[in-house]
């Protein structure tokens, strides 16, 4: 709360990332859907090359979404947590976005758990 002027202040983030992404002539559409399907796509990639993703590396994925460490990870696999952290930059340079949070919400999303599952 802005004590100087007695009211709340509004955070000027979400209307900057809009207008940052209406800028580039992307949707702008804030909703947590959207944003995981819309907005976390890198620029540099139009579509994700799902075919090139190996099972292990969905595998690392799906344990990465159940909220794992790549020690954890590592453990239940049998490989090391620097492994498990390739498998997922690897796939998340495959999935065409930054982040491991990304790349789960959007496996989620194109319904790669599933096709993956055994």
């Amino acid at each position: 709360m802005d004590v100087r002027a007695g009211r709340a202040r509004r955070s000027p983030v979400l209307p900057l990332a809009a207008a940052g992404w209406a800028a580039r002539g992307r949707e702008g559409v804030l909703t947590t859907r959207s944003l995981s399907v819309s907005l976390i796509r890198d620029e540099a990639r139009a579509e994700p090359n799902l075919d090139a993703i190996t099972s292990r590396q969905l595998e690392c994925l799906r344990w990465a979404g159940e909220g794992k460490s790549a020690t954890d990870i590592g453990i239940i696999l049998g490989i090391s947590a620097r492994t498990v952290e390739g498998h997922i930059a690897r796939t998340c340079a495959l999935l065409g976005v930054r982040t491991r949070v990304q790349a789960v919400v959007l496996a989620k999303d194109l319904g790669l758990f599933a096709r993956g599952a055994p």
